[in-house]
């Protein structure tokens, strides 16, 4: 169970992706299939936090059906 009043990408990936070395958003990124090529600028983390999550989310759903 999730009780969360945010939403945390590295706390999904935490739980959901237990496989991961780190916690890091280009290791997230890379285990989910996302591409972190500019990290560290503002808003490429933005974006691709945001993908990151919605393929955490599809995973999830995949795996949990």
């Amino acid at each position: 169970e999730l009780n969360m009043d945010t939403i945390d990408t590295m706390e999904l990936a935490e739980k959901f992706l237990p496989e991961t070395e780190n916690n890091q958003l280009s290791t997230i990124c890379g285990s989910v299939g996302v591409a972190y090529t500019n990290g560290h600028r503002a808003l490429h983390d933005a974006l691709v936090t945001g993908d990151a999550f919605f393929a955490i989310l599809r995973k999830v759903a995949t795996v949990w059906k």
